[in-house]
């Protein structure tokens, strides 16, 4: 079976020099519109590496957070 790759961008707002699980920032995939926010590396993962059926949160052009199920 193939694998399917995928492209993401990246952006870490804030992190704790300390603790370098606790990031905050968002993933926003090029080919769909809007954005995933992230508040620790766990949420991270989870976006990255989505079980079907997991909640995440996405934000909207106008960084309006809104609940949805992942489609993969």
């Amino acid at each position: 079976m193939g694998r399917i790759l995928k492209n993401y961008i990246v952006r870490i707002y804030r992190h704790e020099k300390d603790n370098p699980r606790k990031i905050v920032g968002v993933v926003e995939e090029p080919e769909i519109e809007g954005k995933k926010a992230f508040t620790n590396l766990d949420e991270l993962w989870g976006i990255l590496n989505p079980v079907k059926g997991e909640s995440a949160v996405r934000i909207d052009e106008e960084n309006q957070a809104e609940s949805f199920e992942s489609s993969q």
